[in-house]
């Protein structure tokens, strides 16, 4: 795997960061960890994304 990403706890993250991430990508992983990434200021409330 070539990719890591690395969220390390409330705060540190801003709505629209997985833009530059490869659509493919993104829905492999959600695929995978059947969660779905919530890239909005909404989705990062939380720590938790369902």
């Amino acid at each position: 795997m070539r990719n890591l990403w690395l969220f390390p706890g409330q705060g540190g993250q801003n709505p629209g960061m997985l833009d530059q991430v490869n659509p493919q990508l993104k829905e492999q992983v959600e695929k995978w960890t059947k969660v779905k990434l919530l890239d909005t200021a909404e989705g990062y409330q939380d720590s938790v994304q369902i």
